[in-house]
């Protein structure tokens, strides 16, 4: 039965009982339609209790079995959508190893999987360990013992059963979906960070349209997985009006306020609090890199560029590019960059709100793959270098390399703003700057804001799961190890 949206609830909730009632497997797959267009579960749970058209016991029994149901949806289905798999691979079998210590499950296309008994007993599904609604764990830890074995597996439909040896001989589940998406192979774990590395360089700013991005999700969702997968993306035609920008930063997440406001104008001052605010050229940079968590994306709306302004194109460098370059050609330096930590700096009294801020980190972050996770790089917002005696030297000699690296290649890309032009890009990856401008008597204007890292990526994911093929986004400079 291809379940789909009903004007009449009575009528749904009978359909829902008799696809129960037929076929349990086939009520878990209809439930998990019905939930892709309700968007307010809680609501349908109040509805069981409400509907007066199925008997009181068989309401009571349709209510348990759908949250039971519901539970294993809601602590599942977006994992699953991280994996190319289709459905759930029924296993051949489930075996105790090592006396319990190990559950071994063998899959109907020749895969297998082992799970540490304590990894299962801290990822159990059931009501007593993970709080229905919120999907949250409410067991207390530092009362499961790692040495702890399972006593008994049984698989049930798509759910296994495993009953534990703990003090109280916890009875619990886990989905097989749940099983299968956290898998931790050594082939699984290699897809799994695979499937998030940068591998796409732009060789030109993607373009997309702003009339499709605010009517369409699809779009929305395009106009960030562009963002995620380059860095950076060129929106054409916002209307040119003041905090215009603002409206599509709503679309992505919260506005990230900063020591500069909530919002920012970029154009030529008396006595800047910053070297952006001035028609100086600037360097490659990221911005507010002296922070714990820099801005995330930047967003820059051109609301005025007078035709007799010369100069002040900006320039934008894929940094996470050139540093993998960098770690081939130069690997010593490419070490010492990622263990050798840089200071990043920012002290201005002279403000309205005077700031002061040091922060230690080094230019390259690397997680336990060695993979480069998050970057740092802001020559016009460092302080004095502080490190041991024997570092200094090898310390600025890689400096310099990287330096030339990043000023020699051919891989920048450079765009004069046009009115009604606004720029979206990754500040944690991208690199960007400006070439020096002569106003003539005109007027250059750019406002920007910024969104969080976290914010961004989050959204790219959830828009993917709902809009697009349910993949990871790729890094996004953060420095999550995955």
């Amino acid at each position: 039965m291809n379940l789909k949206p009903l004007g009449n609830t009575r009528r749904l909730f009978q359909n829902l009982w008799q696809i129960k009632t037929a076929n349990d497997i086939g009520w878990n797959c209809q439930v998990t339609r019905f939930y892709s267009f309700s968007h307010r579960i809680s609501g349908i749970q109040s509805i069981f209790h409400r509907s007066l058209i199925l008997p009181t016991e068989t309401r009571k029994e349709c209510t348990n079995h759908f949250n039971g149901k519901y539970r294993h949806f809601q602590n599942s289905c977006f994992r699953q959508l991280h994996t190319s798999q289709t459905e759930v691979k029924q296993p051949v079998k489930a075996t105790l190893q090592q006396e319990g210590k190990i559950v071994a499950i063998d899959w109907s296309n020749g895969g297998s999987s082992k799970f540490h008994s304590i990894w299962l007993r801290h990822n159990c599904q059931c009501g007593r360990c993970i709080q229905e609604g919120s999907g949250q764990r409410i067991f207390d830890i530092s009362e499961i013992s790692h040495e702890l074995k399972v006593q008994s597996i049984e698989v049930k439909d798509t759910v296994v059963h495993f009953k534990w040896s703990d003090a109280s001989n916890h009875e619990g589940e886990i989905s097989l979906d749940y099983l299968q998406t956290n898998c931790y192979s050594q082939s699984s774990i290699k897809n799994r960070y695979s499937a998030v590395q940068i591998n796409k360089l732009a060789k030109e700013i993607p373009v997309v349209n702003y009339i499709d991005v605010i009517q369409k999700k699809k779009e929305l969702y395009r106009w960030l997985h562009l963002v995620n997968e380059y860095g950076i993306c060129l929106m054409k035609d916002v209307p040119a009006e003041d905090k215009a920008h603002l409206a599509l930063a709503d679309l992505i997440g919260p506005v990230q306020e900063t020591n500069y406001g909530k919002t920012f104008d970029v154009k030529s001052a008396p006595n800047p609090v910053n070297i952006a605010y001035s028609s100086v050229g600037l360097s490659l940079h990221m911005d507010l890199v002296y922070m714990e968590s820099p801005p995330g994306l930047q967003l820059l709306h051109c609301l005025r560029f007078d035709d007799c302004v010369e100069g002040g194109e900006s320039t934008y460098l894929d940094l996470f590019h050139i540093v993998e370059e960098f770690r081939k050609s130069h690997p010593k330096y490419f070490q010492i960059l990622s263990t050798i930590p840089a200071t990043f700096y920012k002290c201005h009294y002279d403000r309205e709100n005077p700031f002061h801020l040091v922060y230690q980190k080094p230019h390259i972050v690397l997680n336990h793959h060695k993979q480069v996770v998050g970057l740092n790089w802001a020559p016009p917002f460092e302080g004095p270098l502080l490190v041991e005696e024997d570092d200094v030297l090898m310390y600025y000699e890689a400096y310099e390399e990287l330096g030339k690296a990043i000023m020699n290649t051919d891989k920048m890309l450079t765009y004069g703003m046009k009115v009604g032009d606004l720029m979206v890009f990754n500040n944690h990856r991208i690199l960007h700057g400006r070439n020096e401008f002569r106003l003539n008597g005109g007027i250059r204007h750019l406002q920007g804001c910024y969104i969080g890292i976290d914010d961004f990526k989050c959204k790219v994911q959830v828009l993917s799961n709902q809009v697009g093929d349910g993949q990871p986004p790729k890094h996004v400079g953060n420095q999550s190890w995955l």
